[in-house]
């Protein structure tokens, strides 16, 4: 089975544009939201059809990243229910451009360190008209130095 760390992203190579109503709307009702380098994805759940499990909804975004980044991931698996990210899609407008921060060791300390292990960090930058508007913590993961958390 394939680590859904190594699944690739964007391939459709769309350049990422402020958000839409559908945007937004796939971003309330995703049941997962799966955060790719430059992509976000809204995943949907399907029941009670023995051909297909879920559908996707393909968001290219921009994205900031420390070094040399060839791989972030990071996966959201109760996205309807958890009220931390409903809060931040409920302050997105359409228009809002948003920029994923993957930041590879960013909360390290030497507790860590000493333990070879790693904690990454992504953040989500809304900007709104050209301006900056929100940064959120989206969430950190702790990993194993050698072969990270979220960034790669």
């Amino acid at each position: 089975m394939e680590s859904l760390v190594e699944v690739e992203h964007n391939e459709n190579n769309e350049k990422p544009k402020g958000l839409t109503k559908m945007d937004l709307k796939a971003l309330k009702r995703a049941d997962m939201i799966a955060f790719r380098l430059s992509e976000i994805e809204a995943i949907k759940e399907i029941h009670n059809d023995p051909f297909e499990t879920e559908k996707r909804y393909s968001i290219p975004v921009e994205y900031k990243a420390d070094g040399d980044v060839k791989r972030a991931f990071h996966l959201n698996f109760g996205a309807r229910v958890d009220m931390a990210w409903q809060t931040i899609v409920s302050l997105l407008r359409v228009d809002d451009v948003i920029i994923l921060d993957w930041k590879k060791g960013a909360k390290t300390n030497d507790l860590l360190r000493k333990a070879g292990l790693v904690e990454d960090a992504l953040y989500l930058h809304v900007r709104r008209k050209g301006k900056p508007k929100y940064t959120f913590l989206v969430d950190t993961q702790t990993g194993r130095a050698a072969n990270g958390g979220m960034v790669r």
